[in-house]
């Protein structure tokens, strides 16, 4: 089944959609902070579907395995095409485009399961950093004066299991969009940061948030997996390339395509 039948899809060009009232002020957010929240949009149905297929594709040994650091699952449509659905979601899209001002495309899907609070687990939480462009601005040092520009790509993440203390909650350092780049001066990557914000979300909410946030996610106090899987949004308007970039071309994401037309839109083709 590629899309849930409780979750209808919208028709093509939901990206030109005129913003609601609610979109707005997400986008205000966004742009002022650095991400914002789209909490509960899956029924509980939708997200166990998502679960399992995480779990399956783990079990079929698809993800790579960073020990402590969890399993890492990219990319994710290419290597199984079930989720689709997730990524043609209207609202985030719509979100989106008002935000990167102008249609958007798909250009990297990926999943990552955490091992929450698993016995003989010494992390307390995964090492800060951000999805900057270029490696120079993703290893920037405290104290460059460099100061970020609108954005052109957004990161669009899925919590499946919800950010919370039991299952472990994103953490973020908030940043106006025109903000210092660097990170605070003097601070570690494995250590809380100065002004640092912790997100909770419930389960099946989404997270959108610029490519310049630097985050970071504990690690719960409860044994339990916590699933996340998340995009790349990036402005249509926009050539640059980015590391995690990848193709979308095998049979089963045409067969989506031709079930989904938002997500036919999101990758430049025809819905047939």
């Amino acid at each position: 089944m590629i899309a849930p039948t409780t979750d209808p899809l919208s028709p093509p060009s939901a990206t030109l959609q005129h913003p609601s009232a609610e979109m707005t002020r997400q986008v205000a957010e966004l742009m002022e902070r650095g991400y914002c929240v789209l909490p509960a949009l899956l029924t509980p149905e939708q997200r166990q579907e998502a679960s399992d297929v995480h779990d399956q594709l783990i079990a079929a040994g698809c993800g790579r395995d960073l020990g402590e650091a969890g399993i890492l699952i990219h990319p994710l449509l290419p290597t199984d095409a079930r989720l689709s659905w997730l990524f043609a979601q209207p609202h985030i899209i719509a979100l989106c485009a008002q935000a990167l001002a102008g249609e958007v495309v798909l250009k990297h899907t990926g999943s990552r399961v955490d091992r929450a609070g698993l016995p003989g687990t010494m992390m307390t939480r995964c090492g800060w950093h951000n999805h900057a462009f270029t490696p120079e601005l993703s290893a920037i040092t405290s104290g460059d004066p460099r100061r970020g520009s609108r954005p052109t790509r957004l990161l669009t993440l899925w919590y499946l299991d919800g950010s919370s203390p039991e299952i472990g909650p994103l953490a973020v350092l908030p940043r106006r969009w025109d903000d210092l780049l660097a990170p605070p001066p003097g601070v570690s990557g494995m250590d809380p940061w100065p002004g640092e914000v912790i997100v909770e979300a419930p389960p099946g909410s989404a997270i959108v948030f610029t490519t310049d946030l630097w985050h970071t996610a504990m690690i719960g106090n409860r044994q339990r997996c916590r699933r996340l899987t998340g995009a790349h949004i990036q402005a249509r308007a926009c050539a640059d390339a980015h590391p995690e970039d990848h193709v979308f071309d095998t049979p089963e994401l045409s067969a989506a395509c031709r079930q989904l037309p938002l997500l036919a839109e999101l990758l430049g083709r025809r819905a047939s």
